[in-house]
């Protein structure tokens, strides 16, 4: 870069420089305690809600949705000592065990062997629980959940504590016949019988984490075998689930389409579902990286829309048997729809639509049950947004256990009892059905098990924007005590609104500033001394000292403040000459402005007096600009066309006569005259 290149960006960045200014607002200070008041209640209004903003509402913080791993498995609660022919209230059978082994048979075994002393129908546990006075209805370790406060107790830090009865017992065949149950002509489930299965037959879980828990199997075997005629048919064949020809449709018997079927439907209670365990790990990580991946945090389990926790788990995987399960979604297995101690209202489409069942609900344990794990992470307690605490950065889990009352299932579960060799079963060459099947359509708890929530850290950015966002509304509060202002203080408020709402009208400036033009070229023509048209430095260090001597502060409270020395008087003219000087923007900009010889042999024009004069932003130039744009300008062009004469010529005689200027203002004396 040469040396005049450097020169002229110098120059051009100097120019920049000089030429920045800062603008700020114009502020009407008004004195009114009421509105000062008034102002301050709604600033500290504005400041409380920032507050709360940021603590109650959270503001500050960055919200994110965890992502969430499960997976859950079932076991068996630990062996328990059975005494045969002991106490029954003392005969805890908390496991599934396979009817007609012996313990010492079973002792490398999974799950444990029932004695052989138990009939497989279900018997009744005549003992007392904890809860109840007696054990219900295939021994649902619930007890009597009717109401809630009767199967819960308060504890003192607010948690609910789950209720433990006994274990199943044999029930009573009388009790197992109001388990029968007509839902129409297609559906209709006689006496169940109580089957002894093992966990592993009973639960099956996804690969999602969800888990489906058997309580009902509405179990068929069915053999078919083609023939011509119904009279072909044999009366009890080989494999025959024993079903006889003679026992016609009401003993499992049909012939249709020329197939002999024989058919029997059997309703089974699994023994001991209650006492399953179900084991959930857990675990979130999160995509922002704030957190790191983590397994089984603090665990708080709730029913949905109770806030109380019937159980807190930190560390391992959330452990629930499935009585404790029910307990907490408020549904007994062994009472209708509706009469469950959640109170909800069932449906009248669930209801029975024939037989003797006809008006009547069924039971969970008949029909199962949905039910809902949702396992939501929070930290800084986002599960409770109307609290009022904080809360710190470490993450928990809540889980709401939600139940839903319907007829749930797995649906059919065919197995074909075919030999190898047997390549006319199930279907024979002619296609039609042939040989034994059996089907296991299985109802049950649905247990959908998912991950949610919502997590935060910290974010300066934006806890700055939430800071900013209420100053913001800092504005607001001068907005409402400004219409207050203008608006309900009577006739002080017209007042104030002048001053707040300033008006800007073109005529009005115009003719304000041609008064006040005649009243500075009167005072300038006084002061022009030598009739120069000009003001020079010595002009106005004369008009400075009579205004501004101790003859000034005759009466005046403070003493040497108008009276200025020559000095002062000096500078004070040399920043009029320069205010004055139209070209001191563009000389300022150019670092050229106009120095101590320059300023003392200038001088003001009649014209620039009067723009420094006047108060307002008219100036001679706009003046005349504004004038030729008014339709008053017409009205005078129009004039002089009419009348021949410049302005309003014509007129001015009859002004003179109406009102004589000698008669109301005295002649100015010839020795102040210019």
């Amino acid at each position: 870069m040469s040396d005049f290149e450097e020169r002229t960006a110098q120059q051009a960045a100097a120019r920049i420089v000089r030429g920045l200014a800062y603008t700020t607002s114009k502020f009407t200070r008004i004195k009114d305690w009421r509105l000062a008041v008034f102002f301050y209640f709604c600033q500290l209004a504005v400041l409380v809600g920032i507050v709360a903003s940021l603590i109650l509402g959270k503001t500050f913080l960055a919200l994110e949705v965890p992502i969430g791993v499960i997976s859950s498995y079932a076991s068996t609660p630990p062996r328990v000592r059975h005494t045969p022919g002991g106490d029954v209230g003392r005969d805890h059978h908390r496991a599934l065990r396979q009817p007609g082994t012996s313990p010492a048979g079973e002792r490398n075994a999974r799950f444990h062997p029932i004695p052989r002393s138990h009939d497989p129908t279900c018997h009744r546990n005549a003992s007392k629980s904890t809860t109840t006075e007696n054990a219900r209805r295939f021994a649902s370790p619930l007890g009597d959940a009717r109401p809630m406060k009767k199967t819960t107790r308060e504890k003192e830090n607010g948690a609910r504590e789950l209720t433990r009865s006994l274990p199943l017992r044999p029930t009573p065949t009388a009790i197992q016949d109001d388990y029968a149950f007509v839902y129409d002509s297609e559906f209709v489930y006689d006496t169940p019988l109580c089957s002894y299965l093992t966990a592993d037959e009973l639960v099956v879980k996804s690969t999602t984490g969800d888990l489906f828990v058997t309580t009902h199997i509405d179990h068929k075997k069915i053999y078919r075998e083609p023939q011509d005629s119904e009279d072909l048919c044999p009366e009890s064949p080989n494999n025959t689930p024993g079903v006889y020809k003679s026992a016609g449709a009401a003993g499992g018997f049909t012939y249709a389409n020329g197939i002999c079927t024989y058919q029997t439907n059997t309703n089974l209670f699994p023994v001991g579902v209650e006492e399953i365990r179900l084991n959930i790990l857990h675990g979130y990580s999160t995509l922002s990286g704030n957190y790191d991946a983590s397994t089984n945090p603090k665990t708080y389990i709730r029913r949905k829309g109770d806030d109380a926790n019937y159980k807190t788990i930190e560390g391992e995987d959330i452990k629930l048997t499935v009585a404790e399960l029910m307990e907490i979604a408020g549904v007994d297995l062994d009472e209708t729809f509706d009469n469950q101690p959640n109170g909800v209202v069932p449906a009248t489409g669930l209801q029975a639509n024939g037989g003797t069942s006809t008006g009547v609900y069924p039971r969970p344990r008949l029909t199962g049950v949905r039910v809902a794990l949702a396992i939501n992470y929070y930290n800084y307690n986002l599960d409770d947004l109307e609290g009022s605490e904080l809360g710190t950065s470490d993450i928990y889990a809540v889980v709401e256990v939600e139940s839903q009352l319907a007829w749930t299932s797995r649906g059919q579960d065919v197995r074909y009892r075919s030999l190898p060799s047997d390549w006319n079963s199930p279907v024979n060459a002619d296609g039609k059905p042939n040989g034994a099947l059996e089907d296991m359509y299985v109802y049950g708890i649905n247990i959908v098990v998912n991950a949610n929530g919502v997590v935060a850290a910290f974010n300066f950015q934006l806890f700055i924007t939430t800071i900013v966002s209420g100053l913001v509304f800092l504005g607001v509060a001068k907005n409402i005590v400004d219409f207050v202002a203008m608006n309900g203080l009577g006739v002080k408020s017209k007042l104030f609104k002048s001053f707040i709402q300033e008006e800007v009208n073109l005529e009005e400036e115009c003719a304000r500033f041609s008064l006040t033009a005649l009243m500075a070229s009167e005072f300038f023509k006084k002061k022009d001394a030598d009739g120069s048209g000009q003001l020079d430095l010595t002009e106005i260090q004369d008009m400075l000292r009579e205004t501004f001597n101790a003859k000034a502060e005759e009466g005046d409270k403070e003493e040497g403040v108008m009276e200025l020395s020559d000095t002062e008087i000096a500078s004070l003219a040399l920043y009029i000459l320069r205010t004055c000087d139209e070209d001191r923007d563009e000389l300022r900009l150019e670092g050229k402005e106009k120095g101590l010889e320059d300023l003392a042999s200038s001088s003001i024009s009649l014209r620039e007096f009067i723009n420094i004069s006047s108060p307002s932003n008219v100036t001679v130039k706009a003046l005349k600009e504004i004038v030729e744009l008014t339709n008053l300008d017409e009205m005078v062009e129009e004039e002089e066309a009419k009348t021949g004469q410049a302005g309003l010529s014509s007129r001015t005689g009859m002004r003179i006569k109406e009102t004589p200027a000698e008669a109301e203002y005295p002649a100015v004396p010839e020795d102040e005259r210019v």
